[in-house]
């Protein structure tokens, strides 16, 4: 049995939303979180308001280093 993760990014505005995002990643740890967001940012995506997410360590600490001003307070816990 092989343990993985799929991360899935959507991008939510007024006027809709629509998947940004879908990978497969192994562990899921902050590497995998930032190397996801390094891509989103090479293609154009700039800003982060709202994060939710199921309280990952490696993923709240990704969007710390790669999004200035995010911070806990802005984060919606999700139970999955």
């Amino acid at each position: 049995m092989v343990t993985t993760a799929v991360i899935i990014v959507i991008g939510v505005s007024e006027t809709g939303h629509r998947v940004l995002a879908v990978e497969v990643v192994h562990s899921g740890n902050e590497a995998d979180y930032d190397d996801l967001f390094r891509s989103l940012s090479y293609r154009g995506w700039r800003g982060l308001q709202l994060e939710v997410f199921d309280n990952r360590k490696g993923l709240r600490n990704a969007i710390g280093h790669r999004f200035q001003g995010a911070r806990p307070s802005n984060a919606a816990r999700c139970t999955l």
